[in-house]
């Protein structure tokens, strides 16, 4: 199974399964998550099939549960970039994400007998659940200068109660040659107050979700972000940024037909992720939710909290809008 065609099965399996909310359907049925060992998969290969698996017990439980193949989480990442340096050169040690697989099952699969199925191979060091990430709240159209709609930058009612930009803008207002990449639903590159026409602000980015290089927005909430980030700033048109200088990278996790126009795909922000930091950006800003329902949606093994730990040792600020 290629990577670009388990987004639109995975859009068929939720369109139509019996969750009828939005929480409801942030798990993903039929897809899971796992981590082999070391020495227990053919070395950065993706796609994967079940046979170039080291244990055959794995490959018949898998085979039960009606996977065939498998994909790299983070592609972007093999094996050999486990020792790698900083932005300064200096040598670390990262998180091994090569041995990361999305595994597509039978969603009418028992996904906690499907995970104690997997943890207890010997090959396999962990196997979690898919979920969906929802991007965090944002205002519909925010103003820096129209009552309270851009409040965290300027608080007319409350003064003081904001994040003191305008002091800071005193001192600075960013710089150029800062990139910051906006995993989100996508950017709209072609918006005036993000970029004059020619891309020198906004840069060629990368769809993660469709595994292309256009990433267009599709859900808006990206480009709400990256204005709140780095809009073209006193201008007299739209909002203000928090940076008035900066470099825009656009890397979207969206994937094609997944329902509920917000939501991302958990592989894809991995992904993208390392690949940020593997290019050298300065800042990746990731505006998802951490906590759904009262529920912690990552945990320590989870593969996109590696990818952060991974980016911050090489040197990237993370962070959320």
């Amino acid at each position: 199974m290629s990577r670009r065609t388990l987004p639109i099965l995975l859009a068929l399996l939720l369109t139509g399964g019996s969750a009828s909310a939005e929480t409801d359907s942030l798990t993903i049925q039929g897809v899971v998550l796992v981590n082999f060992k070391l020495g227990e998969v053919v070395q950065d290969k993706s796609p994967i099939a079940l046979t170039d698996l080291s244990q055959i017990s794995t490959c018949n439980i898998l085979e039960s549960f009606g996977c065939d193949s498998g994909f790299k989480v983070a592609p972007s990442f093999v094996a050999a970039d486990t020792n790698s340096t900083n932005y300064n050169g200096d040598a670390i040690r990262l998180y091994d994400m090569s041995r990361w697989y999305v595994m597509a099952i039978s969603d009418t699969c028992d996904i906690e007998t499907v995970l104690e199925a997997l943890t207890a191979q010997s090959d396999i060091d962990t196997a979690i659940q898919a979920r969906l990430l929802r991007p965090s709240t944002l205002p519909d159209d925010p103003r820096l200068y129209n009552g309270l709609q851009q409040w965290n930058l300027r608080n007319t009612s409350y003064p003081g109660k904001d994040i003191h930009a305008e002091g800071a803008w005193d001192y600075n207002t960013g710089r150029a040659d800062v990139t910051v990449g906006i995993i989100d639903t996508g950017v709209d590159y072609n918006h005036p107050d993000l970029d004059p026409g020619d891309r020198s602000r906004v840069l060629p980015g990368i769809d993660f979700g469709e595994t292309d290089a256009d990433p267009m927005d599709t859900g808006e909430h990206g480009t709400d972000v990256a204005g709140i980030v780095g809009a073209i700033t006193d201008n007299g048109f739209e909002m203000a940024g928090v940076m008035w200088d900066c470099t825009i990278l656009p890397l979207k996790a969206r994937g094609p037909l997944v329902p509920f126009w917000h939501l991302i795909l958990p592989w894809a922000v991995t992904d993208a992720i390392n690949y940020a930091s593997s290019v050298g950006t300065e800042v990746i800003n990731m505006s998802i939710d951490s906590v759904v329902d009262g529920v912690p949606v990552f945990s320590l093994k989870d593969p996109l909290v590696m990818a952060c730990y991974n980016a911050y040792m090489r040197g990237a600020v993370l962070g959320s809008v």
